[in-house]
């Protein structure tokens, strides 16, 4: 058993509990390729909102599809059926930044939480991603400083401190 300590044991946990619903004895990497896959595709669904205000239907789905012909490349996505604690990095920095644009968008607390927790995986998937999170930081101040009325900006900044 390791010791190591990742947030990409999340998805793993999950992909082992659905192998034993299944009854499987084996585990089946395939689930753990498909959960990842499911992340990331529930990643590019959560931004399609966003590309709703660009004028003409041609235009934004053109744009959408430029997205994923770019971040589905195999360089991006052939180790989505692996253990390597990268993925669990890349998926939830993925979330983060389309979890942030809807903040920006939107300037409500609703997704805060969200954006966080999405921040806090990303970091925490391995030791070398902690630099992300001054990046990400620096991210999270303003849009929490951005909320509107004082209770607004009092709870989204004491998440960080």
């Amino acid at each position: 058993m390791s010791n190591d300590v990742s947030s990409e044991l999340i998805p793993i946990s999950a992909a082992v509990l659905i192998g034993w619903w299944f009854s499987s004895e084996i585990f089946d990497i395939r689930i753990l390729g498909a959960i990842h896959a499911l992340l990331w595709i529930g990643c590019f669904a959560a931004l399609m909102p966003l590309l709703r205000p660009l004028t003409g239907w041609r235009r934004r789905n053109l744009i959408a599809a430029a997205a994923v012909f770019v971040f589905t490349d195999a360089s991006y996505v052939a180790h989505f059926n692996s253990f390597y604690t990268d993925v669990a990095g890349f998926v939830f920095l993925a979330w983060a930044v389309v979890l942030w644009l809807h903040l920006v968008e939107a300037k409500t607390t609703q997704l805060h939480g969200f954006f966080i927790v999405a921040c806090v995986l990303c970091v925490s998937s391995k030791s070398q991603h902690a630099p992300l999170g001054a990046f990400l930081v620096t991210l999270a101040i303003p849009t929490a400083v951005s909320f509107k009325g004082p209770w607004s900006k009092y709870t989204a900044q004491r998440r960080f401190y």
